[in-house]
């Protein structure tokens, strides 16, 4: 029995939105990415191990602080990385995490930025939040979720 032939794949191109949100994307992954490895090449955390102590008297150490600031970037790194992927392969599931890291993101900037007396606001934190608030115009119009199949043409209006 022989084989039904495969017509030739259309070369489907990616929508500029989708290419503009998976350029921000990449963007924010590189810059974790450089977070996260300036942190380990400062501590040298391959030769001294953990930070110690992270805890003391009820409270996180500055050593802890880091660290956690560390591992909590490194998280949103592999994180975005799987979303990145799903992103290019336009999921759906990958346009709902990518809305809730820019949510969170969003609001962890705008939090350390009304209590930088904690640690410094620097530019790249600027650049992060600038980031975040295209990605969130960009998500919510309407071509963008239909892409990604939030958004339905087809189902009736009520009212």
């Amino acid at each position: 029995m022989a084989k039904p032939k495969r017509l030739p794949r259309k070369n489907r191109k990616r929508p500029i939105a989708v290419t503009i949100i998976v350029l921000l994307a990449i963007g924010e992954i590189i810059l974790r990415l450089y977070w996260v490895v300036h942190y380990a090449l400062q501590t040298e955390i391959w030769l001294n191990s953990l930070p110690w102590p992270l805890w003391e008297a009820n409270r996180p150490t500055g050593a802890g602080l880091e660290f956690a600031t560390a591992a909590f970037r490194l998280l949103w790194l592999l994180v975005g990385t799987a979303v990145l992927i799903g992103l290019l392969r336009m999921r759906r599931w990958s346009w709902v995490v990518l809305v809730f890291w820019v949510s969170v993101s969003l609001s962890i900037g705008i939090i350390h930025y009304f209590y930088r007396s904690l640690s410094a606001f620097n530019p790249s934190d600027y650049a992060v939040m600038a980031a975040d608030m295209v990605l969130v115009f960009a998500l919510n119009q309407s071509d963008v979720q239909r892409i990604y199949g939030i958004r339905r043409d087809d189902v009736e209006q009520i009212g």
